[in-house]
């Protein structure tokens, strides 16, 4: 894959439903399909419905707290905004390489362990 100057946001939140309404409404025009995600089982149809998503996201954080009797620490979700710089228009086989990329510099992918991060990349 070439290289892409890319210009990249990280930030947290407490709250996945309201980072995915944030981005939502902050954005004109946004409007998000899924192009790849943690699971296989997560639908196209699944990531257009961003508080559906925000469930799937969150769902061992939510079950965390019958099993251990602790409540998820604050602050989990991380939100990570890739924008092409380039001038060049990128299509979807570019930008899942490219999303594979920085999963794997960063640790998070999954290797199918059910008990790893989940997370998601939407595009516009």
């Amino acid at each position: 894959m070439p290289e892409y100057p890319l210009r990249c946001d990280v930030r947290r939140t407490e709250s996945t439903t309201d980072l995915l309404a944030d981005l939502h409404r902050s954005e004109p025009g946004f409007a998000p399909y899924l192009l790849t995600a943690w699971s296989p089982g997560v639908t196209a149809q699944d990531a257009v419905v961003l508080p559906y998503l925000a469930l799937l996201l969150d769902e061992p954080l939510a079950l965390r707290k019958p099993r251990t009797g602790h409540t998820a620490s604050q602050r989990l979700t991380w939100h990570c905004a890739i924008r092409n710089t380039t001038g060049m228009e990128l299509d979807d086989d570019n930008w899942f390489e490219l999303t594979h990329e920085v999963l794997d510099a960063t640790g998070i992918e999954p290797d199918d362990d059910p008990a790893a991060c989940r997370w998601a990349a939407l595009r516009n």
